[in-house]
């Protein structure tokens, strides 16, 4: 019997210097950036000595391939009480890149709950609660977190910004200013700082932020105008006031160009369809855009042939005429000239 036992250890012992030499394996070619490979063997592995350290591996490799529903699915088949910090942090983000917003809030409030200064955690969850019109909550978060640490510029931002939204101007301004101060001067802090400057009537330094923001938007954003023309007015520059004015107008004006090609497209598809009506109302916000676009008005002359109506493709096909001269000389636009010229002089004999 005794010997039996002996057997049946040795081959224990054999199977055990197997499976981690096999480890030892993927562990070197997931350190050589070959994930797939690793996850297979570590897949092989997952039922061998210490399935726990097997799972985390292997959650490592599926997080490297991006496949993060098999990395969540992964670290849940690690038994609850053998969870680690680390692990339910892989949780977190795993379900962060897929979207899974219930699994994230779960998560976040269990990390939380055991590691109440993870502030990684702290400013993704606000930045969670944020989106989902929890505003308040999320100043809730950050602040209890501030109350202990102050140094941790995250979550001023996140802080910042709840208070942003909620229309604590004042706060806002006072907690951007510190992240200004410690060199973050990219768009959301100039934007934000500037608009709190405006509601606090301190046009002057509303401006100055307004005008690095506008810098960085390289002038293409019409809220920003539009305040900058407004802070403009209020320190005594009407000047520079009615050109941000003029900028923001021009940039609210539709692309003439862009709405063309839409509106031609929205003609064409009614064409198809025999709608020559709607046809026809599309080629005419079409000509709006581009009215000096000869071809546009042959489209709309045909339509209305379409629709039997000789008088609506005498008219526009005199329209035709009249901007033809803009057209290429090729083969086809001489025919349609030729063809709309005999239309309208047979429809003036009658």
């Amino acid at each position: 019997m005794r010997y039996f036992a002996v057997i049946i250890f040795c081959l224990y012992t054999i199977g055990v210097q197997g499976q981690i030499k096999n480890l030892h394996v993927a562990d070197s070619l997931f350190s050589a950036f070959n994930y797939s490979a690793a996850a297979s063997l570590y897949t092989r592995l997952q039922w061998g000595y210490d399935s726990v350290a097997v799972f985390r591996r292997l959650a490592r490799c599926y997080n490297k391939l991006g496949d993060y529903q098999s990395e969540s699915r992964t670290l849940l088949r690690i038994p609850a009480d053998s969870l680690t910090h680390n692990d339910m942090r892989q949780l977190y983000y795993a379900h962060s890149y897929t979207q899974d917003s219930m699994a994230m809030e779960t998560w976040g409030r269990r990390i939380l709950q055991q590691y109440p200064y993870d502030a990684d955690i702290i400013t993704s969850v606000a930045a969670d609660l944020m989106q989902k019109n929890k505003i308040d909550s999320a100043r809730q978060l950050t602040m209890r977190y501030l109350e202990t640490d102050t140094t941790n510029l995250n979550v001023w931002r996140q802080y910042a910004y709840s208070c942003y939204l909620l229309g604590d101007y004042a706060e806002a301004q006072r907690s951007y200013l510190k992240l200004y101060r410690k060199g973050w001067k990219g768009l959301e802090v100039s934007f934000i700082l500037g608009v709190c400057y405006g509601e606090m009537n301190d046009a002057n330094n509303a401006y100055d932020h307004l005008v690095r923001a506008n810098q960085i938007k390289n002038g293409r954003d019409i809220l920003i105008l539009k305040l900058l023309a407004k802070n403009c007015m209020k320190i005594g520059m009407p000047k520079e006031s009615a050109e941000y004015m003029e900028q923001a107008i021009e940039l609210s004006v539709p692309d003439s160009l862009t709405l063309f090609g839409m509106y031609n497209d929205l003609a064409e598809a009614y064409f198809y369809l025999h709608d020559y009506e709607h046809a026809i109302s599309a080629f005419q916000k079409a000509s709006k855009c581009q009215p000096t676009k000869a071809i546009t008005y042959y489209n709309i002359a045909q339509m209305y042939s379409g629709l039997k109506d000789p008088v609506g493709m005498a008219n526009y096909y005199k329209l035709f005429l009249k901007h033809s001269s803009s057209l290429k000389d090729t083969e086809d636009n001489r025919e349609m000239i030729e063809k709309a010229k005999a239309f309208v002089k047979n429809k003036n004999k009658r």
